[in-house]
């Protein structure tokens, strides 16, 4: 999977963090999203999404900080992820921008506490109320405590887009992100990615001398980096073990000496 979007996942190129070319940029857009979907030949699914972290009830029961995220038909395509009870959207649900929501297992304890089933219920943000069709399965938390499927709840795209400002491409507004996943026989996604840049480049007007107002990020980019770090632990760990080898092997001879010394007659 490779995902557009106006930040990058890692600074590009060297040198100082370019935020401020970054936050300029146009954020990627509905309309640019249907034009991927419909023309893409090197993707077997292309999803859109967004979020915003809020605070969700139920009757007396809430929960803060939880991401209500609005997303595309081929989400549960692009993102993987498996529903522990009820359903995933419909293709007409989401069309039609219904108030139906799959809730992460976190808020199914948090607001359904006394093992209610949540299928059917009414969950409540601000003053809107979301049925839930469906829960995600458990995951639990992640490495580094990134939130997870746990802590979302998911709506369609165009639900959201009917409490906030997000999908029309500017620049100050909520961003959104495009995922797409490639094709079995994309070794590396190479095809993928290249087709996506010249679309995208051609769709948004650029020149050929001018840079990319987008970024191109990929999730292994990411792994990629903290793996860096983590062989930088290894070896720093094979000189701390090496030093201290070396030390105690000091400290075994000198007792070793000092012990036979005391048995040798002078």
């Amino acid at each position: 999977v490779v995902y557009v979007g106006k930040w990058p996942f890692i600074p590009e190129g060297n040198g100082p963090f370019k935020w401020w070319e970054y936050w300029r940029r146009p954020n990627p857009s509905y309309n640019e999203f249907r034009f991927l979907q419909a023309n893409m030949t090197n993707a077997a699914h292309v999803a859109i999404m967004t979020g915003k972290d809020v605070t969700l009830k139920r009757g007396s029961n809430s929960i803060g900080d939880i991401n209500l995220r609005g997303v595309s038909y081929y989400y549960n395509e692009v993102i993987n992820f498996d529903i522990a009870q009820g359903r995933y959207f419909t293709q007409d649900e989401v069309d039609g921008a219904r108030n139906v929501a799959v809730i992460g297992h976190k808020i199914l304890n948090a607001l359904f506490p006394n093992n209610e089933n949540p299928i059917g219920q009414e969950i409540k943000f601000r003053s809107i109320k979301y049925k839930v069709i469906g829960v995600t399965k458990e995951e639990g938390a992640g490495l580094f405590g990134q939130e997870g499927n746990d802590d979302r709840v998911l709506v369609p795209y165009q639900t959201f887009r009917k409490v906030f400002q997000t999908g029309s491409g500017r620049w100050d507004e909520l961003e959104s992100q495009i995922g797409i996943k490639g094709l079995d026989r994309d070794l590396g996604l190479v095809n993928a990615e290249n087709e996506l840049r010249g679309m995208l480049r051609t769709r948004r007007g650029l020149r050929p001398d001018q840079k990319d107002n987008f970024a191109i990020n990929r999730p292994e980019a990411v792994m990629k980096a903290i793996g860096g770090i983590f062989d930088v632990f290894s070896i720093a760990g094979w000189i701390i073990g090496g030093f201290s080898i070396l030390v105690g092997g000091f400290g075994i001879a000198n007792i070793m000496f000092v012990s036979v010394k005391e048995r040798t007659s002078i």
